[in-house]
């Protein structure tokens, strides 16, 4: 085995990752040192192909210390078997993260920003590298456990663990492109207010996210990792776990921020983007508490009542600091997109929750509340905009329906339904949104907006 005849290996991917999160800052620093530049951007991908590699020649030769053969192949495996063990097993998540990786050195190669300037391919090259870099690290902890790079000393006779289902690689798959489609709309809408450049990479990758989005929630669904007790033990099954994670983010990136960044587009005055902004900031701070209070209230780990209520609150706490913190990142000159401040606040939400499960079980509890904070805050948004446009009733019709949701949500008993429950309600909020955007964005209505302007100065 590779990574444990070198002890250095995984260090040194991990390190190699850690520097990717540097991209912006590196990417064109690096211009002049081409074979720095070269060796900063495949250093990361080659030590994962090597990883890779490595456990296909183990597992086809059989090496006998091999903790996937020991344990679930045997000495008397077929070539088969092995295929099998490689792309259901420890492969998979590997082959999923060099697929990370190399999309995002490739990146600018995109149809959709082939025929972009300079200046706009090097930012989405070097964004989707940060991108990939902050996951990498995040999937090398929680994916990359000590057992599964770790010779045996002594071998069972026999195997005892039996082989993943091929629906290992469907998932793993799935989970990867949603990564990918994930790091396409950020990259894209933080460079959507200095050209149009990536408009069309931002609207393929919502079209395409979407429908693996809902696959994937499908496929979640039908794991046996929803139960009762699931909460309580999160890292019991570290792929399914990640699976979720991703996929929540997923949905909070593809409804809440792309709507939200488009929508930030139609406000017309500073007043009105503060004023929503401080309304999204109290409602995303209410739903988080109530959500998170409601979900440790059923996992019996977290107590009940006052315990729970004060679970509820530090979680909450912790996650309104991060999205404000990252408001104060324009100042640095983070600042290309429409509402630069409610752009940081939205990645600061979204990007606190993997580090939070990372740090506790109970940073898991934040998944269900994100989701319900995705929802209001799209609501508040598309509110405060039917004051400048024509109507409120679709954003009012939203508000009655989230808040009938929600208290459906508190009143269940169990953690499996208040998530299916949160997935309904960022659902709902978003195709009314877009209902809604669709609407304004008719001519006949720009014409008639238009014309009530006019008489209103006259």
């Amino acid at each position: 085995m590779l990574a444990a005849s070198s002890a250095w290996y995984l260090p040194a991917l991990f390190l190699g990752c850690f520097s990717w999160v540097f991209a912006p800052f590196l990417h064109s620093s690096l211009l002049s040192r081409p074979f720095v530049r070269i060796a900063y951007r495949w250093f990361p991908p080659l030590l994962v192909a090597g990883l890779l590699m490595s456990r296909a020649l183990d597992l086809v030769g059989l090496e006998p210390n091999h903790p996937e053969v020991a344990l679930v192949l045997g000495q008397n495996a077929s070539l088969f078997e092995s295929l099998q063990v490689l792309f259901t097993g420890q492969g998979a998540t590997e082959g999923g993260l060099l697929a990370l990786l190399v999309f995002s050195i490739f990146s600018p190669r995109l149809p959709s920003v082939r025929h972009a300037t300079p200046a706009t391919s090097a930012y989405v090259e070097s964004r989707m590298m940060a991108f990939a870099g902050c996951w990498s690290l995040v999937s090398l902890v929680m994916l990359f456990e000590q057992g599964a790079y770790s010779a045996l000393d002594v071998a069972p006779t026999l195997p005892t663990m039996q082989p993943s289902s091929w629906s290992v690689l469907i998932l793993a798959g799935l989970i990867t492109l949603l990564l990918i489609m994930s790091g396409e709309i950020l990259t894209a809408s933080a460079w959507m207010s200095m050209n149009g450049e990536t408009d069309l990479l931002f609207k393929r990758a919502i079209m395409k996210t979407v429908v693996v989005a809902s696959i994937a929630w499908f496929w979640l669904f039908q794991t046996e990792m929803f139960t009762d007790d699931w909460w309580s033990r999160p890292m019991a099954e570290p792929r399914l776990s990640f699976a979720l994670l991703v996929t929540v983010y997923a949905t909070w990136m593809v409804i809440t921020h792309a709507l939200a960044t488009v929508l930030e587009g139609l406000q017309e005055a500073s007043s009105s983007q503060a004023k929503a902004l401080g309304l999204c900031v109290g409602a995303v701070a209410l739903t988080s508490y109530f959500t998170v209070s409601s979900i440790a209230d059923t996992t019996h780990v977290y107590g009940t009542g006052v315990d729970a209520q004060f679970v509820g609150w530090r979680w909450a706490a912790f996650l309104l600091f991060t999205g404000v913190a990252a408001m104060v990142l324009p100042l640095a000159g983070f600042d290309a997109a429409h509402h630069p401040e409610a752009w940081w606040f939205r990645t600061g939400l979204v990007m606190f929750v993997p580090l939070a499960t990372l740090s506790s079980s109970g940073g898991w509890l934040l998944l269900p509340a994100l989701l319900q904070s995705g929802a209001i805050y799209l609501i508040v948004q598309t509110f405060v905009l039917g004051g400048q446009h024509t109507s409120r009733r679709l954003p009012l019709l939203a508000v009655l329906l989230w808040a009938l949701l929600l208290l459906v949500m508190l009143g269940l008993s169990t953690s499996k339904l208040k998530l299916l429950v949160s997935v309904v309600s960022i659902a709902s909020s978003g195709g009314i949104g877009f209902i809604w955007f669709r609407h304004e964005r008719n001519p006949a209505v720009e014409k008639q907006r238009l014309e009530s302007d006019m008489e209103r100065a006259l």
